[in-house]
């Protein structure tokens, strides 16, 4: 009897693991037949399973989906065969140090492309999506096969509903909670003036923040806005060959802005060196010091020790040891687009649009990294008397807080980051704007039992970092000593100005302990990363809006202590 449930055990486990490996046999063969069907139609997936058993090769011979660098040259769907962008003789459009940005050992990963001459395959479909792991950075070329007279080309990337991939493209970046934005509108790189689609490679590029959960069918599609008269880029007309404006929203249907404007490369480089010139970015509390030579050279470091993505809305700068004379940096900063003239007509841009699937099955995680909810400002809830000849007149009372005691926030990573992450840091600083203040969403409605009103305390601002009396705007570091309240609460309770108090048990003056909404955290992530064996510095600062509460630890200490013995506590 014993030998035959020895028998009967031994067969079940022969049947199941029989039903085991034919499920996945048949999942398998069902993930070949869809990247079969898919390549009919022209879609290659590299960083897909079932591609990764395929493992095609382009025409050239070089397996282009892993080694694309190291290729010279593509055939696309038409059978034509073009030289790849980052080629040195190629009909590219697309500034120089842009279009050879695309190398593995700078952490890019090739995630998408129909660049196959199968059946299935549209004449002038011809796209390759690259995205960085370093940075979040999503690159799309384009290339166009024959002219067709247009200028001012937007392009549109749309996502069916609103997620998370999108939440760092408009002046601030949305933590994980909020999922705003489902389309996105840019201008394209170009060398020439009219920012138009070229016969050739055509390119744009999206910061993308990471979404654990994102995925989705993806819509790339253009417009061209057809101007008699144009001027764009404003002040940044300089930098235009390196400048994206941007703009995102839940419209796709709305009017193009090009309120944020990204500057990469040296481009930015040599935007940042206009306005250090001109004054706008203040020496008296920044160390200013050499940022001309730095970004001559390329310095990246001296940029960030001098604290110059404190005033952008968002910041990617990389240094390394070995490489001191490469400015690879991406700024997004307030944009001025305008268009001055006659618009002609808007139509459709001369491109064949794109729709395929960006399921993390077929793309893999995208984004580097964002924050899972709004960071948190702890403040102290002490504040010290400021002595004044007016205490024994008007028994109205001065005191001045003592600032920032800690932050709370969640950070994520891209797990396919983590694997070449070797060590992390982050700072946070609190900002405060004077005019031009970025625009918070809506749906931001709880900022702290400290933040969100309309009016703020006494006090005066240090450290400026940015001013420009044209636009009227102005950056200040706040770390929140500087605020001043006033109480006569104190006198009628101990007849006596207390050396320290706790503020929330005080009445003020003011009527509020709560300050505005113009302030925002700039956090600031280092990472020491490892890409085919280049280890880097990458720096990625951005603007966040806050909630401003009260130091848990000491609130919870003091809250029902009498004002007396707190004052004994903090000043012994």
């Amino acid at each position: 009897m014993k030998y035959f449930r020895i028998l009967l055990l031994f067969v079940f486990y022969i049947g199941l693991s029989s039903c085991q490996e034919e499920r996945i046999s048949e999942s398998i063969e069902s993930e070949n037949d869809f990247e079969d069907a898919e390549y009919m139609k022209g879609n290659v997936y590299p960083l897909s399973l079932a591609y990764r058993n395929w493992k095609l090769k382009a025409r050239s011979g070089s397996v282009f989906e892993s080694d694309w660098e190291n290729c010279s040259a593509i055939t696309l769907g038409s059978g034509a065969s073009v030289k790849l962008p980052w080629n040195s003789i190629s009909d590219s459009n697309v500034p120089y140090d842009i279009a050879i940005d695309i190398r593995k050992k700078d952490g890019w990963q090739l995630v998408f492309h129909t660049l196959v001459p199968s059946e299935g395959a549209s004449p002038d479909r011809n796209y390759m999506i690259f995205h960085n792991l370093r940075t979040g950075i999503l690159k799309v070329y384009y290339y166009k096969e024959n002219d067709v007279s247009n200028n001012t080309c937007i392009w549109f990337l749309l996502f069916q509903y609103p997620q998370q991939w999108m939440n760092c493209v408009n002046e601030l970046c949305h933590p994980l909670s909020f999922g705003q934005c489902n389309v996105i509108e840019t201008s394209t790189f170009s060398t020439y003036s009219d920012k138009g689609i070229r016969k050739g490679w055509n390119c744009f590029q999206v910061l993308l923040t990471y979404a654990p959960n994102a995925t989705q069918v993806m819509d790339i599609n253009a417009q061209t806005l057809n101007v008699g008269e144009l001027d764009l880029f404003g002040q940044y007309e300089e930098a235009s060959s390196g400048t994206l404006l941007s703009y995102s929203s839940r419209n796709p249907l709305s009017k193009f802005t090009g309120e944020i404007a990204n500057i990469s490369g040296n481009y930015a480089a040599n935007w940042l060196k206009k306005e250090i010139d001109e004054g706008k970015i203040k020496e008296n509390s920044l160390q200013t010091r050499g940022w001309i030579s730095s970004l001559v050279i390329g310095s990246v470091k001296s940029l960030v020790k001098g604290g110059i993505n404190k005033i952008l809305n968002a910041f990617t700068g990389r240094f390394s040891k070995t490489v001191t004379n490469r400015m690879d940096i991406q700024i997004n900063t307030q944009g001025n687009s305008r268009t001055t003239g006659t618009l002609s007509f808007v139509s459709p841009a001369p491109i064949l649009s794109l729709r395929t699937d960006f399921s993390h099955d077929r793309i893999g995680a995208l984004g580097a990294w964002n924050l899972a909810a709004q960071p948190i400002v702890y403040l102290s809830p002490i504040a010290d008397h400021q002595p004044s000849s007016y205490d024994n007149l008007y028994h109205q009372y001065s005191y001045k807080f003592r600032g920032i005691k800690g932050y709370k926030y969640e950070l994520l990573f891209n797990p396919a980051l983590e694997s070449h992450l070797l060590k992390y840091w982050t700072e946070m600083e609190v900002v405060h704007y004077k005019g031009k203040i970025p625009q918070i969403p809506v749906v931001y409605t709880d900022f702290g039992v400290l933040g969100g009103s309309s009016s703020f305390l006494t006090g005066y601002f240090k450290n400026l970092l940015y001013e420009n009396s044209a636009d009227s705007i102005a950056i200040y570091e706040d770390h929140f000593d500087p605020h001043i309240y006033t109480t006569y609460d104190m006198y009628q309770q101990y007849g006596r100005p207390l050396k320290a108090a706790f503020i929330p048990k005080t009445e003020t003056m003011e009527g509020t302990y709560r300050f505005d909404k113009n302030h925002f955290v700039k956090f600031t992530l280092f990472m020491v990363t490892n890409f085919e064996g280049q280890i880097d510095t990458t720096v990625s600062t951005r603007t966040f809006v806050p909630k401003i509460e009260w130091d848990p630890y000491l609130y919870n200490k003091y809250k029902d202590m009498d004002g007396e013995w707190i004052e004994y506590q903090e000043t012994r």
